[in-house]
């Protein structure tokens, strides 16, 4: 576990994993080290008042903040490698994805040239490449969610970015995992969780996965225990994430 929260710089809290905060300033102020060669005055000229006010009144550039400095982590190498083999990229609410991931798309359509054009076409090289992306779209087995996540589908897939799969959070847990129950159990105690759920409500949310399957088909529709290899190793993977050991409680 982090001792504190994200830092814009990826800090280490596990073997080969790092976890850092994309932020709007922080990507504008590397995309400026690019192009001036005077990083002292760039640092100072982002954080003056009157600069502040104008990036911030921008929706445009604090999603390319945001952008450049995914990027910059990226493409960092270490020697002649790559530092980071596989970048997992956790994504604001439906509107905002959508935003980002068609920013590029945008943007050139209307200023072709430049150093952010350079910048942006080197983006979209990565994000609409099926062999180096792919969205992974996270929903619960509710009417409203499952719409949603099937606009945000449709959404990266116009702004070209591929969807590798759905994911669905919160799928009901087997009655007959005697297994998985008393791991959550352990976890959990008496609470009452997703995942008791009664006969009936297990079957609605299983027909709405099966409906959900039909439609987005041939992308694969995955339940977060299947992800994990199963519920018992889905909620111990829960308890590490946590860094609860075996004999404590929450």
């Amino acid at each position: 576990m982090l001792p504190h929260g994200p830092t814009t710089e990826p800090q280490e809290f596990g073997a080969n994993l790092f976890h850092a905060r994309l932020e709007p300033r922080m990507g504008q102020e590397l995309f400026l080290r690019e192009v001036v060669p005077i990083g002292p005055l760039v640092h100072a000229a982002l954080h003056s008042r009157a600069l502040a006010r104008l990036l911030d009144a921008s929706p445009a550039l604090d999603e390319l903040g945001v952008m450049h400095h995914f990027l910059t982590l990226a493409e960092r190498r270490t020697g002649t490698s790559l530092t980071f083999d596989r970048i997992v990229l956790d994504l604001p609410a439906t509107g905002h994805a959508i935003a980002l991931a068609e920013l590029p798309n945008t943007i050139l359509r209307i200023a072709p040239h430049g150093p952010i054009a350079d910048r942006l076409r080197r983006g979209q090289a990565l994000l609409h490449d099926p062999l180096q992306t792919g969205a992974i779209v996270v929903t619960i087995p509710e009417p409203l969610a499952l719409r949603e996540a099937a606009d945000l589908a449709a959404g990266l897939e116009h702004a070209h970015v591929p969807v590798a799969a759905f994911l669905v959070n919160r799928a009901p847990v087997s009655e007959e995992d005697s297994e998985a129950k008393s791991t959550l159990a352990e976890v959990f105690g008496d609470a009452e969780i997703l995942g008791r759920r009664t006969l009936e409500e297990r079957l609605v949310a299983a027909a709405r996965i099966d409906d959900l399957r039909a439609t987005v088909a041939p992308t694969p529709v995955l339940l977060a225990s299947d992800a994990f290899g199963g519920a018992t190793a889905a909620v111990a993977a829960v308890k590490q994430a946590l860094g609860i050991r075996p004999e404590s409680r929450p």
